[in-house]
């Protein structure tokens, strides 16, 4: 409580016309600035801007045989939401893990830019596209890890086709978590992940 959980500096937004006549809620581009999003992990759930909010009980019900594109549509409380572009700049994200140190185990991305085409939901089978790349905190005397994520998604069906790479990670910052299935503990080392 009193603790917040997201703060926005700057937003712009454009509307497309079409929503008239589409009956979707159609963004051209949403540009968010100096964004903070923290989330918070306590006995196994996590705390977010937007817990505590339950999603609106389905409309109707879609009798055996329906159409499943159909049932898909109905997005319960509001249209469907379609994004061309959505980009983050110069943004920040904390997450506080409580459950590996009492006091919070503290992990947080910093100069986040992110660019994001093609969102929708719900998911109609597009596949959203991104670029993102921040900077991993650490310890107060070490350099800053490098993080890039870029491809795709379905979300629809979850295929992806993207690269993650994190580049001078140091290994000792994260021993609450390592230090869960082992004894031992790293004085000093860096690694480089990249995956695809």
């Amino acid at each position: 409580d009193g603790e917040t959980s997201f703060y926005v500096d700057h937003v712009t937004l454009q509307l497309s016309p079409m929503i008239f006549s589409k009956k979707v809620l159609i963004i051209t581009e949403l540009q968010v600035e100096e964004a903070v999003i923290v989330v918070r992990k306590l006995r196994g759930k996590l705390y977010h801007a937007f817990s505590g909010i339950q999603p609106p009980a389905k409309i109707g019900s879609s009798g055996a045989g329906a159409d499943k594109a159909a049932d898909k549509q109905q997005v319960p409380g509001g249209m469907p939401l379609e994004i061309d572009l959505f980009e983050l700049k110069n943004s920040h994200f904390q997450f506080a893990d409580y459950d590996v140190q009492e006091n919070g185990f503290v992990m947080g991305l910093d100069k986040i830019n992110a660019r994001i085409k093609d969102i929708s939901v719900p998911s109609f089978g597009r596949k959203t596209s991104y670029e993102m790349s921040a900077e991993l905190l650490q310890e107060r005397d070490q350099r800053r890890a490098k993080v890039t994520l870029s491809g795709w998604t379905d979300f629809e069906t979850f295929d992806t086709d993207a690269t993650f790479s994190m580049t001078g990670e140091h290994l000792p910052y994260f021993r609450p978590y390592y230090g869960q299935v082992t004894g031992a503990m790293i004085e000093d080392g860096n690694t480089d992940v990249r995956a695809g």
